[in-house]
């Protein structure tokens, strides 16, 4: 029950950006179903047009129906006719075309967007105990990577099932209106390509859930091996290291290849079973041909039209095998949202007294279960420095966490001048917290300062930078990583900014 509401959850997120923009999706379906009839318009044009090449008997006739859409007297000019019918076509499916990359592709590429901003959104919001459960790297792997499978098996799916499939019901209508006892014996084998490509979805499924756990694990290694670099050089284990990745890396190759092995064995099925329902039609058609049920015209037409066929069921397959991928990737987007996000608080007032610690008690959700804190009490009155000592696994940083609204007490309470405090995110905007290895921003030393209080004005930043006794521009580059500075200035920086 959990995993179906969990998936209901992500595919909720996953399709509200589509429901925001159904207008213009409809825009785009219209023009797509448009460019599907021209399509079609094609494969009935071609016997015709063969006839007339080939001199088969007055315009008009070699025409047939076809001369019913020219204007009057246009059928008497042949050749010219048609070409111009011809153009005519290609010119309203090229604006379809366009029409369909304006409203349907351009909404679709939005909807992405909104679907990894949602994604980010519900990430920033999580508790900081899910994020220290979770390794970096594997939910970098399910923001980028398995978002963007999601949004191919919803977006670019929906676009590219909408085309095929729009453009395999008109080509098969001319094929039925052409010969519709021919277009039944070319499509028996339908059910027997419909069950390969369920068949092989499973399979594809299966190797694309194992596959993006692979690369979950490899971002992983890759992001504590890129965030250790500094010790491993100086233990000397950059081999070890890279034998760890290596392995990582041959798994998640090792996956990726087998699903190209299992889609590929569907164009095998694909191919094999559209010649066979095409060589049926070929041997039938030529007792029509000779019993002149069907004229050589229409004849043409309609294998015209079953070979144009082809393709769209070729992508409406292929769509399938994306969508199966995408359920691996929703499935483990579903479980990232599955997380509750905190609940924001209203900021305190000024400290004016005290912030109090009484009774706190804290253990690790997949711990052990002996507690790191056990009933700890602690007073820090305004204006106090307060050093807190003791053996490392003692809790100290779990104090500190605690104390800032970063996590969330097992028992006990933490008061704000007298007043228990609720909500442990309202602490927050009140303490600042500044860890032993900061984090800042590339960009300017005003956008760090800016990050913990966006409406600061330069005044307020110069006074900040002084406080923290950092003489510096408020202009200056700070590189990635905080390449540009010295050790001593990023913590000052970053006390500026607490």
């Amino acid at each position: 029950m959990r995993s179906r509401s969990r998936s209901s959850r992500a595919r909720e997120v996953a399709f509200a950006p589509f429901r925001r923009r159904w207008p213009q999706i409809a825009l785009g379906v219209g023009c797509l179903a448009v460019a599907a009839l021209a399509s079609a318009a094609y494969a009935y044009l071609t016997g015709p047009l063969l006839a007339l090449v080939l001199g088969a008997g007055k315009a008009t006739a070699a025409l047939g129906a076809v001369s019913s859409l020219l204007p009057a007297g246009a059928a008497q000019l042949g050749l010219l006719g048609v070409a111009l019918l011809l153009v005519a076509v290609a010119l309203v499916k090229g604006l379809s075309m366009l029409g369909q990359a304006l409203w349907l592709d351009g909404s679709a590429e939005l909807a992405g967007h909104e679907l990894r901003a949602a994604l980010h959104a519900h990430v920033l919001a999580l508790p900081l105990v899910e994020h220290r459960e979770r390794a970096r790297g594997e939910v970098l792997a399910r923001l980028l990577d398995d978002a963007e499978r999601v949004k191919e098996a919803t977006v670019s799916a929906l676009v590219a099932s909408l085309r095929d499939g729009l453009s395999a019901l008109a080509l098969l209508a001319v094929a039925l209106l052409l010969a519709p006892r021919l277009a039944l014996v070319a499509l028996v084998v339908l059910p027997l390509v419909a069950l390969a490509v369920a068949s092989i979805s499973r399979r594809v499924r299966r190797a694309a859930e194992r596959g993006q756990n692979a690369v979950g694990e490899l971002s992983a290694q890759l992001d504590e091996a890129l965030g250790a670099i500094a010790e491993i050089k100086s233990a000397r284990a950059e081999p070890r290291v890279a034998r760890r990745l290596d392995d990582a890396s041959e798994q998640l190759s090792r996956w990726r290849r087998r699903r190209i092995l299992t889609r590929a064995a569907l164009p095998l099925f694909n191919e094999v079973l559209a010649a066979a329902g095409l060589g049926a039609a070929l041997l039938y058609a030529g007792k029509l041909v000779v019993g002149g049920v069907i004229a050589p015209a229409a004849l043409v037409s309609f294998f015209t039209a079953m070979l144009m066929l082809y393709k769209p069921i070729k992508g409406l397959g292929n769509t399938v095998q994306t969508v199966a991928a995408g359920r691996a990737s929703l499935e483990r987007i579903a479980e990232l949202l599955s997380d509750a996000a905190e609940q924001q608080a209203a900021p305190l007032p000024p400290l004016e007294r005290r912030l109090e610690a009484r009774g706190l008690r804290y253990r690790y959700r997949h711990g052990d279960g002996a507690e790191v804190l056990a009933g700890v009490d602690l007073t820090l009155a305004r204006g106090e420095i307060v050093a807190v000592s003791g053996a490392s696994g003692a809790g100290k940083s779990t104090l500190l966490a605690l104390l800032a609204g970063l996590d969330t007490p097992a028992a006990g309470a933490l008061c704000w001048d007298g007043e228990p405090v609720t909500a442990p995110a309202a602490l927050r905007g009140a303490v600042g917290y500044v860890p032993q290895q900061p984090l800042l921003l590339a960009g300017s030393v005003a956008d760090n300062l800016r990050l913990a209080a966006p409406s600061a004005s330069d005044a307020q930043l110069e006074r900040a930078l002084h406080d923290a006794g950092l003489d510096i521009e408020r202009s200056r580059r700070v590189g990635s990583g905080a390449s540009g500075l010295s050790v001593g200035q990023v913590q000052r920086l970053a006390i500026a900014r607490a």
